[in-house]
């Protein structure tokens, strides 16, 4: 296995055993050059004493993982009312359509998503290759989230392939996350029943779905 499948095989425990605490609602994590953990940023409703979930993250860490974590990388953002928890739940991305359209040397994509009550479009095009169309269609996911986030962040699509496990295809999507806080590596997949394109947009949104409720609040 590469060594950056496993750091994000590792990242994404450390964040599941976050969101397991009680009121928790999406957790994620900054780590440093060579791995270690910088920062715990956690969403939390609002019932939760901020201090009281800082302690039991530190107590899982060091319970699950034997790690010590500082008090002061743990940073806590708290709900304020069950309604906008409530709204918080209906951030995640739904797919309305996707399209592709090519010819013998160019390519567009377009993905159209339903966020709350909003819809956001996204395009994006170039080169026609087997490889590239399937980036288009991840690319131009990524650009309709990048309008209902505003400017906050930006995704770079490092990888993209169609895998052949067992007797099913698996759509694997390997995206990068780029914040005022750095650079953080996500990875969605998802298996293909009918349509490869529709796959590849719910790999792609499958890797960012728990970073959606922190970034639109930042």
């Amino acid at each position: 296995m590469r060594e950056w499948q496993q750091e994000l095989e590792k990242i994404s425990a450390y964040e599941e055993a976050v969101q397991q605490i009680m009121g928790v609602i999406s957790a994620r994590i900054l780590t440093g050059e060579k791995g270690e953990i910088g920062e715990i940023h956690v969403l939390t409703g609002p019932k939760r004493d901020p201090d009281q979930v800082v302690r039991e993250i530190i107590s899982v860490f060091l319970a699950r993982f034997n790690l010590r974590i500082s008090p002061d990388a743990v940073h806590v953002a708290q709900i304020q009312d069950e309604e906008s928890h409530e709204a918080a739940a209906q951030l995640r991305p739904r797919l309305m359509s996707v399209s592709l359209q090519y010819s013998s040397f160019h390519a567009e994509a377009k993905v159209q998503l339903r966020i709350g009550q909003d819809i956001y479009d996204g395009v994006a095009s170039g080169p026609y290759s087997r490889t590239n169309r399937l980036r288009l269609v991840v690319k131009a996911t990524l650009n309709a989230l990048e309008e209902y986030l505003r400017g906050t962040c930006h995704f770079v699509v490092d990888d993209v392939q169609i895998l052949q496990l067992g007797q099913k295809e698996v759509a694997l999507v390997s995206i990068a996350l780029i914040t005022s806080m750095g650079e953080e590596n996500l990875v969605g997949a998802t298996i293909v029943r009918q349509d490869e394109q529709e796959a590849l947009v719910k790999a792609a949104l499958a890797a960012v779905n728990r970073r959606i409720s922190l970034l639109a609040r930042r």
